[in-house]
C-alpha cells in the first residue's frame, strides 16, 4: 500500500495556523491520543508546550509532522528475495 502526501489534507484541516492538535494526529494516524503523546516524549514527534503544569497544551508544527509521516514511508521488500 503506498502512502499519499498529506499536504493538500493538512491544508484542509479546520485548524488555521502553524500547528496541529494532538487528537488530531492520533485521529488522522487512527492511532491513540497516548500513542501521540509516548512519540512527544520519547523525543520522536516534535512538539511545542503552551502553558504549565496540568494545563499544558502540546502542539505540532505542520512541519515537523510531516518530516515525521515521511520518515514512516517504508519500501516493502519480498518476503524471500532469492525466490523471483
Amino acid at each position: 500500500m503506498e502512502a499519499t502526501d498529506t499536504t493538500e489534507t493538512l491544508e484542509s484541516e479546520p485548524q488555521s495556523g502553524p500547528y496541529v492538535r494532538v487528537r488530531w494526529i492520533a485521529e488522522y494516524f487512527d492511532v491513540a491520543v497516548s500513542t501521540v503523546y509516548a512519540l512527544i516524549e520519547t523525543g520522536t514527534l516534535p512538539a511545542i508546550a503552551i502553558g504549565t503544569g496540568a494545563k499544558k497544551t502540546l502542539r505540532v508544527h505542520r512541519a515537523d509532522f510531516k518530516a515525521y509521516e515521511r520518515s514512516l514511508r517504508t519500501t516493502v521488500q519480498p518476503a524471500n528475495p532469492s525466490v523471483a
